[in-house]
């Protein structure tokens, strides 16, 4: 079910109410979500989850989502793409004033002989969140479980020290899993994040960053 939504600048940001019914099971750890690929590819499973995340931050630790940043990235595995898309549209849904989204949706370290490339995208987000003072990052990773469309896919929220969300962050997110009965959703065509640079849809400015850059600028801190 639909209904339109406008927003606090009074006019129609062409966006939507979505009703969604809650599931089952998603209480996240200090790791995040996770779940086998197919969980996360239900209909409406990641906007559920990624909105009760929101609706747990809205109103308590950050305040107002028009004057907050927030993060997305992640390490690549099966269903990235899609579920960055959808994070996007939840975002601007729920009104942001900035979505930092590494280009192509992916933030890892060229150094491709490491083992645990979700590590990698867990400490770079860590990075970007802190040196562009966002609220928080949504990543994309199952750490260390393999990824695949039979295998694992996860979400994890750190907040604005960079680091995992504590317990009662978390537990505060799976209350809003079991009630969650709408999210908020931008309506547009995929969101081009394969090019670096900026775009405005209603009131979010979403910024495309090069991670390698974001990469050599933490090494040159250490």
């Amino acid at each position: 079910m639909l209904s339109s939504h406008t927003g606090a600048a009074g006019n129609d940001l062409n966006i939507t109410t979505v009703s969604v019914k809650p599931f089952a099971g998603q209480r996240p750890g200090t790791s995040g979500l996770r779940k086998k690929t197919r969980e996360f590819m239900q209909p409406g499973y990641v906007e559920a989850f990624v909105q009760s995340t929101f609706n747990a931050m809205r109103g308590s630790v950050i305040g107002d989502f028009g004057k907050s940043t927030l993060v997305v990235a992640g390490d690549g595995r099966y269903y990235n793409k899609e579920a960055t898309q959808k994070i996007l549209h939840i975002a601007i849904g729920n009104e942001f004033g900035r979505v930092l989204v590494a280009r192509g949706g992916i933030l890892s370290t060229p150094a491709m002989h490491l083992t645990d490339a979700s590590f990698d995208v867990a400490l770079f987000v860590s990075a970007v969140i802190r040196r562009r003072k966002a609220f928080g990052g949504l990543i994309l990773s199952a750490s260390p479980n393999p990824g695949g469309i039979d295998a694992d896919f996860g979400i994890k929220y750190n907040v604005s020290s960079g680091g995992p969300a504590p317990e009662d962050i978390t537990e505060r997110i799976y209350e809003f899993t079991q009630l969650i009965n709408h999210y908020y959703w931008f309506q547009c065509d995929d969101i081009e994040i394969n090019k670096v640079g900026m775009q405005t849809y209603a009131l979010t400015e979403i910024e495309v960053f090069d991670p390698l850059a974001g990469y050599t600028a933490l090494m040159s801190d250490v």
